[in-house]
């Protein structure tokens, strides 16, 4: 016995599936899902492992006094069964042992894993649902009815696994205080992230949101609270939450315009054209304002093109400062026009 150990456990050689020791006021309980030395003598000693069933009695036996969990596996490699992912119709043996047991009752190769999780869900000291924010992009301004493609990642810290069977989705919540920026739930993909192999998004994985931030059409400050959710249930975990600003020139990604595009003439007489000379490219947005934020035209490139026409007077401009924006790739290009007679 260690100086410094403040607990002890049965360990090797005990025959049990379950047992617990009770030391320095600390209880510790060792846990098996069988035991088979066949392959080390012959015909060794085999505590049944029955399909799993012994396992999970061994679980049920957790009293809430135990402080410690530890689980105990014999020879996995070589025996080929126990507490990981295996192929359930074959146990290795070697020449002569005829020792036999069944490892899985339904033919499961994560039998031990998820009994495991069910049994450590029920002893620890989690919470059932719960999540962390471990990254995001959502901006922290952005131009009136520009929309932004931003990243959540999000981590499992409860014990329940999230799909989209069980109704788990990413969101934003809703309030009179609140303004929504753009759909107010994302989904799982039950085919996505392994979910087929382990049923689920499990605690301390995480899976990323592709969230799509579309700014209303007023300037102005708005608060938005984002976060994980089980529809007609709950929000729970950690809440997201970030302060958006809806601004003509406040967009932190605003780029000079003047290295990318050439616009002429300025001032523009509101019977000409306005040319707009550059690199565009399919999905490229091009966007004039008024001064005050309202939109007066949109067009959306279809094509790579380099070059651009408009006339003010089809579009209904009237004389004035205009914001021309230009969205491309993230970015936002803005530059103020003048329009005269």
């Amino acid at each position: 016995t260690y100086t410094f150990a403040d607990e002890k456990v049965h360990q090797f050689e005990v025959h049990e599936y379950y047992i617990e020791k009770n030391y320095n006021y600390l209880v510790s309980a060792q846990i098996k899902p069988g035991y088979w030395d066949q392959n080390v003598r012959n015909p060794g000693y085999i505590m049944q492992r029955d399909g799993g069933s012994k396992y999970t009695s061994a679980w049920n036996k957790m009293n809430a006094y135990v402080n410690r969990a530890y689980i105990e596996s014999f020879n996995e490699y070589d025996e080929g069964s126990g507490i990981y992912a295996t192929k359930t119709d074959t146990i290795y043996k070697t020449n002569g042992n005829t020792g036999t047991d069944t490892w899985s009752t339904t033919n499961d190769p994560y039998e031990y894993i998820k009994t495991t999780a069910i049994g450590a869900a029920a002893f620890n000291d989690n919470n059932e649902l719960d999540a962390k924010i471990i990254w995001d992009n959502i901006p922290d301004a952005i131009i009136p009815g520009d929309t932004f493609n931003a990243t959540v990642v999000v981590r499992n810290e409860g014990n329940t696994q999230w799909n989209a069977a069980n109704d788990f989705k990413f969101g934003q919540q809703e309030g009179d205080d609140l303004i929504l920026f753009g759909p107010n739930r994302y989904l799982i993909d039950d085919t996505q992230n392994e979910i087929p192999v382990y049923g689920g998004i499990f605690r301390g994985r995480t899976i990323t949101f592709n969230l799509q931030i579309t700014a209303p059409d007023t300037i102005g400050t708005f608060v938005s609270r984002w976060g994980m959710l089980q529809e007609n249930n709950t929000w729970f975990g950690e809440i997201l939450e970030k302060t958006i600003t809806i601004s003509l020139t406040a967009d932190i990604k605003q780029q000079s315009i003047e290295k990318i595009f050439n616009i002429y003439p300025i001032p523009v007489s509101i019977n000409g054209f306005l040319h707009i000379e550059g690199d565009f490219r399919k999905n490229d947005r091009l966007v004039i304002r008024s001064t005050n934020g309202n939109k007066v035209f949109e067009e959306k490139i279809l094509f790579d093109k380099k070059n651009l026409d408009i006339n003010p007077s089809s579009y209904n401009m009237i004389e004035g400062v205009h914001i021309i924006q230009i969205i491309s790739n993230n970015k936002v290009y803005t530059k103020k026009i003048l329009i005269n007679n």
